[in-house]
């Protein structure tokens, strides 16, 4: 695979000789009643989606008893290797189309609580084209709250991206179903990873960031150095990806309001 991720991995295909494409499948140790059911689960979701800022669903087939899930070939990677690849590239727009996908998503009807946004799931194409990918968490909703959920799926994800509602949830093993406002607020951890080019608290390991989320750490230490800076991470930035993490839900933004502040500023 050119690709794994926690349940799944990618692989890279041809399509009518010419045209690459990603092929993704879950991951062997997934028993496979539960992973096709899982794959279909995705399907249903995915094929629904039509948005420039949203990858794009082509179609699925069964291989050796595997269900892939097809799309386009994004040849720029995901948005963390590209803009180490690229580090004067414009983050802000990387961030705008990303929150414009986003707000595809939450406006949906019903709306669709992504549920597992970070940088590894924003895919870059060749022309430069950002895509919110994977949709393997994704569930519909009403009012913002997701429905249907399993235990593997509640329990699924990343702290470094999780809120604060999610994480307290863990601690008594009944974790709170993903909102669109916590979309946003993974959205601000996502914006971390575009202006420094490294995950959220990338010098703690996994559980050293859990035990400091427990105790009620929101967001990584601001960085100061002058190439952040230099990348765009000015106060109005890290405002705005302040006011994503809130830990109080009602006083994170909205995605709409997330496109717009990125557009037209404060």
């Amino acid at each position: 695979p050119v690709g794994e991720g926690g349940f799944g991995e990618c692989w890279k295909g041809t399509f009518l000789g010419n045209h690459s494409v990603a092929m993704k499948c879950t991951r062997s140790f997934v028993p496979q009643e539960a992973a096709i059911r899982r794959s279909w689960r995705e399907v249903e979701i995915w094929k629904t989606l039509r948005h420039p800022n949203v990858l794009p669903f082509l179609g699925s087939l069964t291989l050796s008893s595997k269900l892939y899930l097809v799309s386009p070939w994004m040849a720029s990677g995901d948005a963390r290797e590209f803009v180490n690849r690229y580090p004067d590239i414009d983050r802000a727009s990387i961030l705008l189309q990303a929150a414009k996908g986003l707000h595809y998503l939450h406006t949906r009807n019903p709306v669709l609580v992504h549920g597992d946004l970070k940088a590894a799931n924003v895919l870059i194409s060749e022309n430069g084209t950002v895509h919110i990918a994977d949709f393997g968490l994704s569930r519909w909703g009403i009012s913002g709250f997701s429905l249907g959920y399993s235990d593997a799926w509640r329990f699924a994800g990343n702290a470094r991206w999780q809120a604060p509602e999610l994480i307290r949830g863990l601690e008594d093993g009944d974790p709170e179903r993903r909102t669109t406002e916590s979309d946003v607020f993974a959205f601000g951890r996502f914006m971390t990873e575009i202006y420094t080019g490294e995950i959220p608290f990338s010098s703690l390991s996994d559980f050293a960031v859990l035990v400091s989320l427990l105790k009620g750490t929101l967001l990584p230490n601001r960085p100061t150095g002058p190439e952040v800076v230099s990348r765009g991470l000015n106060d109005i930035m890290w405002q705005l990806i302040t006011d994503c993490c809130h830990e109080d839900l009602a006083r994170r933004l909205t995605a709409q309001a997330l496109v717009s502040r990125l557009q037209h500023g404060p």
